[in-house]
């Protein structure tokens, strides 16, 4: 029997992806064995900007599978651009784990509560907009390494609070620690709390195994997440924050998807929601398609009340 490489990053939570989706394969039969390797966004500690960065966590892992070193990539969702790389196949999104975004702090259960000038640590200009343009009286700095490194850092005095997604730090750490934060406060990023495997596009044979621990309803609703990200161009580094809420009777799934789209300070925010009926009848290459058209129906929508402008800024 084949065993099944996959390439992972070598933090703590890479390897518990790597490890749930080689769980999965076990579950259906397959076997499998991790390679653990560095990226690129692992080992340079300066801030991740703009296009330049895009592809940071995924390029190295990709390369592996490519040049034959491993078979499988995984990545989380939301670091994989939304533009393929060549002889790379998006062969499965196992069921998603939480998508909200979380506060990490000792007391706090609320942005509220903090302090002003509290210092609060993440990398993401989604949400410092999402968090300034609210809570102006906070101060959102750059924080890098792993989630046990960015705990530290916090127990160590050099930030008052954490904002991490959910999935993440329930992955690696004590729920007591964390706070779901209200999507309408913090919208996530495309994709968050999901799972990308890839393989080679000319490896039939994986490509059938590997798409047997697709979740369909997750599928649907990262398309459609994806479909958004990808005509506004703005990649995983851009204020751009998205969900798709899939709701599903016997014969149709609806799939509700809320865009927002900031300025770097948050005092414009483009929010919209656009929803789309998929039948079950309908194929699973068309019912993505579908998803993902009603993405970009939606980037459509925020484009013409001026999404653009505010994604340039940040390049």
């Amino acid at each position: 029997m084949r065993v099944i490489r996959i390439a992972t990053r070598e933090s703590p939570l890479a390897l518990w992806q790597a490890e749930h989706v080689a769980s999965l394969l076990a579950g259906r039969g397959h076997r499998a064995t991790l390679v653990p390797m560095a990226a690129s966004g692992d080992v340079d500690p300066g801030p991740i900007r703009g296009h330049t960065n895009i592809g940071v966590f995924t390029r190295t892992i990709q390369a592996a599978v490519l040049d034959g070193r491993a078979d499988v990539a995984v990545h989380s969702l939301k670091d994989l651009p939304t533009t393929a790389v060549a002889g790379m196949r998006l062969a499965a999104v196992p069921r998603r784990g939480p998508h909200r975004d979380v506060l990490v702090h000792r007391t706090a259960t609320t942005f509220a509560d903090l302090p002003p000038g509290s210092v609060i640590g993440t990398g993401s200009v989604r949400r410092v907009a999402q968090i300034t343009g609210r809570y102006p009286s906070l101060v959102c700095k750059p924080i890098r390494g792993n989630i046990q490194t960015r705990l530290r850092k916090m127990d160590e005095g050099l930030y008052d609070a954490l904002v991490l997604a959910e999935a993440g730090l329930s992955r690696v750490d004590d729920p007591a620690r964390r706070v779901p934060i209200d999507p309408a406060v913090v919208l996530p990023a495309p994709g968050q709390g999901a799972l990308a495997v890839e393989v080679r596009g000319d490896d039939p044979e994986l490509l059938d195994v590997i798409e047997q621990i697709d979740d369909p309803p997750t599928r649907l609703a990262v398309e459609a997440e994806r479909g958004l990200l990808r005509r506004l161009e703005g990649g995983c580094l851009a204020p751009i924050a998205a969900l798709a809420i899939l709701t599903t009777t016997d014969s149709s799934s609806e799939i509700r998807l809320t865009g927002r789209v900031l300025s770097r300070d948050g005092r414009q925010s483009l929010e919209n929601v656009n929803a789309v009926s998929i039948d079950h009848q309908m194929s699973i290459e068309r019912a993505r398609e579908k998803a993902a058209e009603s993405g970009e129906r939606l980037a459509d929508t925020l484009i013409a009340s001026g999404a653009e402008a505010l994604i340039a800024d940040q390049r």
